[in-house]
């Protein structure tokens, strides 16, 4: 799935990007989370801003919507806007 490019197999590894973030104390691991973090969001490519949202913040501590590449905030998502 990951090979074919499955937008859904994408997302999990965003995800699987927050643990690995979470264990960036290790130096074996450290810069991990963002490496492939950044990989899958350019294979992604727009449109998936709803999904994304929450790892890009916890892996890059961006404050979503703020100067962050045009990625959503909550209250737009919840609003609908």
């Amino acid at each position: 799935m990951m090979e074919q490019k499955i937008p859904e197999a994408l997302l999990l590894v965003l995800y699987y990007c927050v643990a690995l973030k979470r264990l960036d104390h290790l130096w074996w691991v450290k810069g991990k989370a963002e490496n492939l973090l950044n990989t899958v969001l350019a294979e992604l490519g727009p449109g998936w801003d709803r999904w994304t949202m929450w790892p890009v913040d916890q892996v890059l501590g961006l404050q979503p919507g703020v100067g962050s590449g045009g990625i959503m905030g909550f209250g737009s998502i919840m609003n609908g806007v």
